[in-house]
């Protein structure tokens, strides 16, 4: 298996954790040549599909596929992370390093370890995830809030800034909704098994708690660019209204020049006969013609104000 690391933990004196970095192809061939695994359970940890989701299967195997918030100085991006645990120990899978799972060790290391068991590392490591998940939407919100303040002091808005913002919560959306339900399905497995009882039941409820408050944030901050962008197109369409405004007045103003340089610059000397009383006479019929449109519009009220 190329360009692969493995780091591995160890929680009491029975569970064991091995977090791997690969490639997708490579995770089956890595577990088959480290433990028998269900074809049913190579073919969920295989897939090509990263929605979150949780599998259960007969043999006691389970897989869950969960998405996390690698931030970097320049970029933020949704990591998946597979997990497969079956009896005593638990593998987990991610394409790229993750810097969170040395602070996650540090974290498991300080659990008491006397009665520890796979569910409590596993809910260890999902609130974990979760509480990133949250973190990572409360940077997002400062930087929300930045713009609006932004927009209230000066009116102005930096578009740009604004759309990646956006586009940042949309890859949120596409995935938390799905990773509740991931969650959900775990700890009914649990429930219905009677794996999880005591703190760690509430600990689980707990952990659910914060992922949908994530999603009912991730909701509000969605709701509150639209109304900066509604925002923006209503300011926009106001000073676009007051440039053809300022631009009508000055067509206005030239309109009678324009009128008077071509009505005297027309020569009339040219028609058959022509004399002194034609010009009067042409000047007649478009002074009718102009009288008769202005009727016209004051009849269909073309001036009203609404």
């Amino acid at each position: 298996m190329s360009d692969s690391s493995e780091l591995s933990f160890t929680l009491g004196d029975r569970l064991n954790w091995h977090h791997v970095v690969c490639e997708t192809e490579y995770i089956v061939t890595f577990l088959d040549s480290n433990l028998p695994l269900s074809v049913d359970a190579k073919n969920a940890i295989g897939e090509l599909k990263t929605r979150p989701r949780f599998i259960e299967f007969d043999e006691g195997e389970a897989v869950l596929i969960l998405r996390m918030p690698v931030l970097t100085e320049e970029i933020e991006q949704l990591e998946s992370i597979r997990f497969y645990f079956n009896g005593d120990t638990l593998y987990s899978f991610s394409r790229s390093p993750i810097y969170q799972v040395s602070q996650l060790k540090r974290l498991i290391s300080k659990l008491k370890v006397s009665n520890s068991k796979m569910e409590l590392l596993v809910w260890q490591i999902v609130d974990f995830i979760v509480s990133n998940v949250a973190q990572s939407l409360r940077v997002r919100e400062e930087e929300l809030i930045e713009l609006e303040d932004e927009w209230l002091e000066s009116h102005h808005m930096d578009v740009d800034r604004l759309h990646t913002l956006q586009q940042r919560l949309s890859a949120h959306g596409r995935f938390l909704p799905a990773q509740l339900d991931a969650l959900n399905r775990l700890t009914v497995d649990f429930y219905d098994n009677g794996k999880k009882t005591g703190k760690l039941r509430y600990r689980w409820q707990d952990t659910k708690n914060e992922q949908k408050r994530s999603i009912e944030v991730l909701k509000e901050m969605k709701e509150r660019i639209r109304i900066l962008l509604e925002s923006l197109q209503h300011r926009t369409n106001v000073e676009l209204s007051h440039n053809m405004y300022v631009f009508s007045v000055v067509a206005t103003f030239f309109l009678p020049l324009t009128f008077l340089t071509s009505l005297l610059g027309m020569n009339v000397s040219g028609i058959p006969q022509y004399s002194t009383f034609d010009f009067w006479v042409l000047c007649a019929v478009l002074g009718v013609f102009a009288f008769g449109q202005w009727m016209l519009f004051r009849r269909s009220k073309f001036w009203r104000k609404d």
